[in-house]
Order: C-alpha cells, then structure tokens, then sequence
C-alpha cells in the first residue's frame, strides 16, 4: 500500500512539473510570436517610408558594396535600382564630391568593420 501511495505522489508531482513546464513553453511561444508580429509591422513602416520617400537612402556592407538602395534613385539619377545596385555608392557623386567622398568614406568603412551593430547616417549636398 506504502509502495502504491509513493508511485501515485510521484506520478502527481511528475504531472505538476509538466504542466507547468508546458505553460512555461506556451507563454514563450506566444511571446515569441508578440516579438516576431512586432518585429514584422516595425520593418514593414522602414520598408514604407524608405520605398517612398523623396530621398535616397542607401545601405552598404564593410566591404562598400550595396546592400539597400531605395526606389528614389530612379527619381533622383534616372538609373532601376537593379542598374544602381551594380554600380558603387561613389558613381552617383560629382566629380568633386566622389574625391572628396573617397576619404571619408574609407575611414567610415575602417571604423565599422569588425563592428557590425556600429550604425553610420549621412547626408550629400552638392553644396558646403
């Protein structure tokens, strides 16, 4: 009888640690799922304002190589973006502006590499 009351505690406290082992779970997945519905709408308000805006808005890796090109280019320069994205940043820059351009952006490209969350912004103006 001992032997039966022991097994029976056991098999209910064994219950108890997978239910809540599987409430744990199910809040993690539905919290996962709050982040990734969150994560969706956030990158969904980038994609609308960066597809629309008046300007160009451009993202590259640390190797200088386009990564992101927004549809204003077309607007801006004439070029698809599939035309421009074959071509480096500094080919939609004055003659001037590229040299000028050169060296900053070769010390940009020097600080972030190795530091991929490192987050540069700019703005061109052909004017001082």
């Amino acid at each position: 009888m001992l032997l039966l009351l022991i097994s029976k505690l056991l098999i209910d406290a064994f219950s108890w640690a997978e239910r809540h082992r599987a409430e744990r779970l199910q809040n993690e997945i539905a919290a996962r799922h709050q982040t990734a519905a969150a994560l969706r709408a956030s990158e969904e308000r980038y994609r609308l304002l960066a597809d629309n805006i008046s300007d160009n808005i451009w993202t590259m890796d640390t190797q200088g190589r386009l990564t992101y090109l927004s549809p204003s280019i077309e607007r801006l320069l004439g070029y698809t973006v599939a035309e421009a994205m074959r071509m480096t940043q500094l080919a939609f820059l004055t003659p001037e502006a590229r040299q000028q351009e050169e060296v900053r952006l070769k010390g940009m490209l020097e600080a972030v590499r190795g530091e991929p969350s490192v987050a540069f912004s700019g703005e061109y103006s052909e004017h001082p």
